[in-house]
């Protein structure tokens, strides 16, 4: 079969199946539903009475965008093997080529960079936006990863294969096409193989040998054909490139002026809403808290302007479920986020509903895994800066240079992308700085420089301990594989990365002052969880709903709210969108939970009273009643978080019968899903140790 024939059946086919997945099977989808199809076509629609044709056209959806990933996988290579195909039949050029020059080596390595870079980007494109499925490997890297990757590509194989060809020039070796395809093309397809995660490093070794092998023996025995077709297909590939960057700059500028243009009219007399999430930052290591170390000084301050929660409990112990939950007022049990499952569609976050009442909406993040839009927060922001357009993001977005930047800097949380606290706030300020003042915004800051490896600057990081090493720390890691002073190291650096965020912080806060913002807006500074340092064997977070990971701190300002006071009462964090719907003025809204109002406006005694407080991690549940923690996971396990706040004695052995009914029978109801505090039994006197100061 010749080239064009090849690929003139490769186009019939892709128009056949657009045809089908497109118009033909949910018209299908919809006849059977609507019961004019025969009994044998409706028993292919169980319930269809009961159940929206929209189900199980959303169903037929995600099939056809997989089904169609394949075929177009299938469909590229048919397309772009179609002349080395055509060469099986063709008389031989050479038994073996020559030595190449420069210019052919260039070419070759080029063309095969080009070609593993765009497969890179055909598969991580299709995967994650059309499909929307999170592939491991593109959990650091961004949508401009797809122009970014054939870049990097290029980029290594070429200097690879000019290396291999100087070397052989060094030593007077001639190099044959043979084996400079062979090298090349095994570097490519081997990223590609292992950028899918499929298979195991050797068996992605041994696949790669022998494809590289066979196209090696196609461009040895056909070296003037395969060169030609190199030189004719390396401009088209590099325009490619060039439109996917094009796109992929254009587009989500585009869909920001869209979404502006449909704001609904802005509101009148209410306040704006900035909420900071200090990632990765305890309660406990805060001077703001009673730690012994002056870790906060700016924040000290900035509280005195407004309401200390002393005892905030975050929904979960890692970064996604936490921010889901804030934004939904959801607990992670019922969002179905995970490490590659990203936050769905089914409930309304916090930033859609101020955008449907006029707010304009702004994210800026630094923690550019769980927080980026592969991960569904962005939903509801107009405006959404995550990764940077940057040479280090260019280094993590394709395999080989993403490779060679783990094995100098091993260290599971490292990426060579790390914004701190200073360009998140300036890029947040130089966005304000372009706002109109007759719309008001929620801003939404996500703040990375206290998640390990606490990589702080040098002044900062040293300023605990003038001999600190650079000592970093992987999730989830065993405090029993380090000494007593390597943690000692490592809560040094956490120290010295939360006193350098309270720093900027204290430029944040300075700037919004001169700008007048703070008295226009609600400030709300909290973080999504904790950090362990050994407490329960582990160095880091995700491990246990412990108290040292769920505490967190949670400061509100706004001119209208008592300066200076203190609530001591646990409250949850699942609790922030009725909160901020509140103070924006918007009575009718989806979330649940009460507004934090309740505790520094209070106007009867229930609006005080000692609530349960929930938290879970990976199915395990946790219940927080007053003074007493509760842990229903593989053990049980009781804590008195006043006394033994790094909760080292179990109480369960001497645990109240009463107290145990109670912590029990609230978090069998949240496991029923009242997952609202407030429909949980009301405390009784078993509470030993529970009773809570009103605010002060």
């Amino acid at each position: 079969m010749t080239t064009r024939r090849i690929r003139l059946a490769v186009a019939v086919a892709l128009a056949a199946w657009a045809g089908a997945a497109l118009w033909f099977v949910p018209a299908m989808i919809r006849w059977i539903h609507a019961g004019g199809a025969p009994a044998v076509l409706g028993r292919l629609l169980s319930a269809r009475a009961n159940t929206p044709v929209e189900t199980y056209l959303g169903s037929w959806g995600h099939v056809a965008a997989k089904l169609s990933f394949v075929l177009a996988t299938l469909a590229i290579i048919a397309w772009f093997a179609a002349p080395l195909i055509g060469l099986r039949n063709k008389r031989e050029d050479v038994a073996e080529p020559a030595s190449l020059d420069l210019m052919t080596t260039v070419l070759v390595s080029a063309w095969c960079g080009l070609v593993l870079g765009l497969s890179e980007a055909h598969y991580l494109g299709w995967k994650t936006f059309v499909v929307r499925e999170v592939v491991p490997a593109f959990r650091y890297v961004s949508a401009d990863s797809l122009w970014m990757a054939p870049v990097m590509d290029v980029i290594s194989i070429t200097v690879m294969g000019v290396l291999v060809w100087g070397i052989a020039r060094l030593v007077r070796r001639p190099i044959a096409l043979r084996w400079l395809v062979l090298l090349c093309a095994f570097a490519a397809i081997a990223s590609l193989i292992l950028v899918t995660g499929r298979l195991a490093a050797i068996g992605a070794v041994a696949l790669s040998l022998g494809a590289a092998s066979a196209l090696a023996n196609v461009a040895a025995r056909h070296q003037s054909r395969f060169v030609m077709n190199a030189r004719r297909t390396v401009p088209w590939m590099a325009a490619a490139v060039l439109v996917i960057a094009v796109v992929v700059t254009a587009v989500p500028r585009m869909a920001e002026r869209n979404a502006l243009s449909r704001l609904p009219a802005a509101p009148t007399d209410v306040p704006n809403i900035i909420v900071l999430v200090l990632d990765t930052e305890r309660a406990a290591s805060m001077g703001l808290y009673g730690y012994r170390r002056p870790t906060t000084p700016n924040l000290a301050k900035i509280a005195e302007r407004g309401v200390l929660f002393e005892r905030a409990i975050a929904p979960s112990t890692w970064t996604l479920p936490s921010h889901a939950s804030m934004f939904t007022s959801r607990y992670p049990g019922e969002l179905g986020v995970s490490y590659f499952d990203r936050l769905n569609d089914t409930y309304p976050t916090l930033a859609e509903q101020l955008r449907d009442h006029g707010y304009m909406t702004a994210g800026f993040v630094a923690n550019i895994v769980f927080c980026t839009p592969l991960f569904g927060l962005n939903r509801g922001f107009v405006h959404y800066e995550a990764q940077p357009v940057s040479a280090q993001m260019a280094v993590e977005s394709g395999w080989l240079t993403r490779s060679a930047f783990r094995l100098i800097n091993p260290g599971e949380e490292r990426s060579a992308v790390r914004k701190d606290a200073a360009q998140v706030t300036q890029d947040f300020l130089s966005w304000q700085a372009t706002q109109s003042k007759a719309r008001p915004y929620l801003a939404f800051l996500n703040y990375f420089d206290a998640h390990g490896p606490y990589e702080a600057p040098a002044s900062y990081r040293e300023r605990f301990d003038p001999r600190l090493s650079e000592l970093p720390v992987s999730r989830g890691e065993e405090a029993k594989l380090y000494k007593p002073e390597e943690i000692g190291h490592f809560v040094d650096a956490y120290d010295g990365a939360i006193a350098y965020l309270d720093a900027q912080l204290g430029v944040l806060f300075k700037e919004l002052d001169r700008r007048g913002e703070l008295s226009r807006s609600v400030v709300i500074v909290t973080a999504d969880h904790g950090e362990e340092f050994g407490e329960h064997g582990f160095i880091g977070h995700g491990n246990a709903a412990i108290f040292p990971v769920l505490h967190v701190p949670l400061l509100v300002l706004h001119p209208s709210l008592p300066a200076g006071s203190h609530v001591s009462q646990a409250v949850t964090m699942t609790d922030l969108p009725a909160t901020v719907m509140e103070l924006a003025g918007v009575r009718d809204h989806p979330f649940r939970g009460r507004s934090w109002s309740r505790y520094w406006h209070p106007t009867t005694p229930a609006d005080t009273a000692v609530v349960p407080v929930f938290s879970e991690y990976a199915g395990r549940k946790s219940v927080l009643l007053g003074n007493w923690h509760y842990l229903a996971s593989r053990t049980e396990a009781l804590y008195d978080v006043v006394a033994d706040p790094a909760e080292q004695v179990d109480r369960m052995k001497s645990a109240d019968p009463a107290l145990m009914l109670e912590l029990k029978t609230a978090l069998q109801r949240f496991k029923r899903g009242h997952q609202s505090a407030d429909s949980a039994a009301r405390p009784t006197a078993a509470i030993a140790g529970g009773d809570v100061a009103a605010p002060k």
